[in-house]
């Protein structure tokens, strides 16, 4: 099996001509099995898209190593990356923001039959700007897929929906998941949001950024964001690490927690 293994000893933020520096990732390392779904939630700050922008390749100013292979030697995986604005090309149709990824070889038949699955096979030859917030994630999604990723990474894609679309959006991520199975790497602040779709999560503290708890979700699919089993398990989570949202690492007393917490989201 192909794991993904993250070493991130140091990540450091210098501002040119200052003295300060800002430590934003501090020993992070954990391990993801071949096609595992795995979130990532903590606080605002906690350093998660720097993370996901480590793993991805977009930031190699940083100590430590990103491996995807048995040894966890440097292999880079084929990576697609959703964020969270869909970041389409205005200027090319839903259809060409898709095919704009695939190689030479790959036929527009593949991007169609993606976009159809996702429910926009009348949207094809329309601009971004022609459709709505969910229907351009849809598209970015699709796009993800489209090459065929060992590792999706996703930064809080559907941050700005309302309930029902954010919620239309996870059922469309797992069924796209299932069908062309990969690593996923999907960084939340939702705790439901993750106990709705994750294998497992990975609470980071706050900055400087670690992972203070992996935690294994032991609940069949599908879920539902609104069912009983998860919101049992977010329950006993919080009632057992009170600081995990405030990003405090989980060994915190309840009641210093408490006091320096944050309101926990609903």
């Amino acid at each position: 099996m192909t794991a993904l293994t993250v070493d991130i000893r140091r990540k450091i933020y210098r501002q040119p001509g200052a003295r300060a520096e800002h430590v934003a990732l501090d020993g992070v390392a954990f391990t993801v099995p071949e096609g595992q779904f795995a979130c990532v939630v903590g606080p605002s700050g906690c350093g998660k898209t720097t993370m996901l922008n480590i793993i991805g390749g977009l930031d190699r100013a940083f100590d430590g190593k990103v491996g995807f292979g048995e040894d966890g030697g440097a292999v880079r995986p084929r990576s697609a990356y959703v964020f969270q604005t869909p970041r389409l090309m205005p200027w090319l149709s839903v259809l060409d923001n898709v095919r704009l990824v695939l190689k030479n070889g790959a036929t527009s038949a593949q991007a169609r039959d993606l976009l159809v699955q996702m429910g926009l096979e009348s949207t094809l030859d329309s601009f971004p700007n022609r459709l709505s917030g969910g229907m351009q994630r849809r598209v970015a999604l699709a796009r993800a897929f489209a090459i065929e990723p060992t590792l999706l990474l996703l930064d809080e894609p559907f941050v700005s929906l309302d309930l029902p679309g954010a919620d239309h959006l996870r059922g469309s991520l797992l069924d796209l998941w299932q069908q062309r199975p990969t690593t996923v790497l999907f960084v939340t602040h939702d705790l439901r949001e993750a106990l709705q779709l994750a294998d497992r999560i990975l609470f980071m503290s706050a900055s400087p950024g670690r992972v203070v708890l992996d935690f294994r979700v032991d609940l069949s699919r599908p879920r539902r964001a609104d069912e009983p089993g998860i919101e049992a398990i977010r329950r006993r989570l919080l009632a057992e690490h009170p600081d995990l949202l405030a990003g405090l690492p989980p060994s915190t007393s309840a009641a210093e927690a408490l006091e320096g917490a944050e309101p926990t989201r609903e």
